[in-house]
């Protein structure tokens, strides 16, 4: 039984890994529970939110293949500078590596768009909250919030 909402996760990781050294990574993490460390910026943690179901298939009993929505959370942390502006551009650049694919001829790397992630799996911007500060007062974060749409096949 396919998968699409794994597939589509490990795609988006797939992207921000590509472009790490372009965004200039000291880490990636997904669903990580290590802390943060002043060491390990500018990084990006990734986490998966609230997920619901937005359409049930009527003609099934247990209502599958149904189609489901995730939230993303994709945490963006750097050092703290004025206005924030380290990771207000990294944020820029982090959307970039998400919603687009990346060709390279030579030192030149072109961007297009493509929100499509996986078979039946489409993403699109939610919103950005942030930055804010941690405990630590040297760091700051962003997060970006990504919708995930796809096509749950249930359990059978």
């Amino acid at each position: 039984m396919e998968d699409f909402r794994t597939d589509a996760l490990l795609e988006i990781k797939s992207r921000i890994e590509r472009d790490r050294d372009i965004l200039g990574l000291k880490s990636f993490m997904w669903n990580s529970n290590n802390p943060i460390t002043k060491t390990s910026v500018p990084a990006v943690y990734m986490f998966e939110g609230r997920d619901v179901i937005e359409k049930y298939n009527q003609g099934s009993p247990l209502g599958y293949p149904a189609r489901r929505h995730l939230e993303i959370n994709i945490e963006i942390v750097a050092k703290t500078d004025r206005y924030a502006s380290n990771v207000k551009t990294l944020l820029q650049l982090v959307k970039r590596s998400v919603f687009c694919d990346r060709t390279t001829v030579g030192d030149v790397h072109t961007w297009t768009p493509n929100v499509v992630v996986a078979k039946n799996s489409f993403i699109k911007e939610l919103r950005t909250k942030g930055p804010g500060t941690y405990e630590i007062p040297e760091l700051v974060g962003i997060k970006l919030v990504v919708g995930l749409w796809y096509i749950d096949n249930g359990f059978l």
